[in-house]
């Protein structure tokens, strides 16, 4: 997208020679901070959204924002943080190593909370009545209120890279949609673009 110059592009790949994660040297280190303070303002999970916020964290978390008022505005909610805990429950917090075994969920992780989101819209949508009935889900009058419940889900990181199964199933003839948007700096295309890349398409 364009967020970062070519020449901090440059300074970052030539000190870290490829490798962005774990122990980098200082070099290294000093060009992903100077990269992240670069995006500091933006909203990790979708960079065309505010980052949503409530009215008394404009004058410490943008205090030394380039974002126009106007469009730190756009985010603002009177809706509590702790709803927005639970927008992604198996989500990964951004610098969080993964490692294998049990697949840590956001409410494990001492309060964090996921930063920018707001969970109003998809609580609308999966509300309405039309979308429970076209996704086989009960009626709000039987079960109640859609809400995002992770805590009863036991995942494991055991499969690791899954490129040896989209290898099989593609020379098996099975046809395959890859997409991938630049929205989401979390988890970016350039990922997508490698391992589609390493099947040789």
């Amino acid at each position: 997208m364009g967020l970062i110059s070519t020449d901090l592009f440059e300074d970052v790949s030539a000190a870290c020679h490829g490798t962005f994660w774990g122990k980098v040297n200082d070099v290294c280190q000093e060009n992903i901070d100077r990269n992240r303070w670069e995006l500091k303002d933006l909203n990790t999970y979708n960079i065309l959204a505010p980052c949503y916020h409530h009215p008394e964290v404009q004058e410490t978390a943008f205090v030394n924002s380039s974002l126009p008022s106007s469009f730190r505005k756009l985010g603002e909610t009177e809706r509590p943080f702790p709803v927005r805990k639970r927008t992604a429950g198996l989500s990964w917090p951004l610098g969080l190593p993964v490692s294998s075994g049990h697949v840590t969920l956001w409410p494990e992780l001492g309060g964090r909370s996921l930063p920018c989101m707001s969970d109003e819209l998809a609580t609308i949508w999966l509300d309405d009545e039309d979308v429970r009935a076209a996704i086989h889900a009960k009626p709000k009058s039987l079960i109640g209120s859609w809400e995002l419940n992770t805590s009863r889900i036991d995942y494991t990181h055991d499969i690791g890279s899954m490129v040896e199964y989209h290898k099989k199933f593609t020379a098996m003839r099975y046809r395959v949609l890859i997409c991938c948007g630049d929205h989401d700096l979390c988890i970016p295309f350039t990922g997508t673009e490698a391992w589609v890349k390493s099947l040789g398409y």
